[in-house]
């Protein structure tokens, strides 16, 4: 796939998942590349979300440039109990494994408490409920620094006084 149908798919997703893979071995000279592509998915796809396992190399430079558009977009993948489990069996395989239920059986499976899981959950709800407000601020901020500019710092505390009665 082309980027332009790339970009074309994506345009069409309410909310897409962009998952940053790539080589641990990065050259020196493609470090900006890297970096530079990063940034310009964050921009291309306000909509999007960025997640990465983080490994040194490519996936930490992506990372690079969405952080620097925002931040909040970047997620990180990281491994659980239950992935170390399954990874043993990769070992002397030939990447394809076979899962028996004796194997199965020895899996260990951490469960907690109802309370902490909800705790988990209303975090989680309010980072979601959060995220598009501290969007939307930033954009009020970066007009209000562009009325401060082209216009005056009156006309940027006029635009300030309005959005604050829109949101209380």
């Amino acid at each position: 796939m082309d980027y332009a149908n790339f970009k074309a798919h994506l345009a069409q997703q309410p909310a897409p998942i962009i998952l940053l893979e790539g080589t641990r071995a990065v050259p020196p000279s493609a470090e900006a590349a890297l970096i530079a592509l990063g940034r310009l998915l964050a921009q291309a796809f306000p909509q999007a979300r960025f997640r990465s396992g983080n490994a040194e190399g490519s996936d930490t430079l992506f990372a690079r440039g969405v952080e620097s558009i925002d931040p909040s977009r970047m997620e990180l993948i990281v491994p659980t109990a239950g992935q170390w489990q399954v990874e043993k069996y990769l070992r002397d395989s030939s990447g394809q494994i076979e899962l028996y239920p004796v194997d199965i059986a020895q899996f260990q499976i951490c469960l907690t408490s109802d309370s902490i899981q909800k705790k988990i959950h209303d975090m989680s709800a309010r980072v979601d409920t959060a995220r598009p407000q501290a969007h939307a601020l930033l954009e009020a901020a970066k007009r209000t620094v562009e009325i401060t500019i082209e216009q005056s710092e009156q006309a940027a505390l006029e635009y300030l006084a309005a959005i604050d009665k829109e949101t209380c």
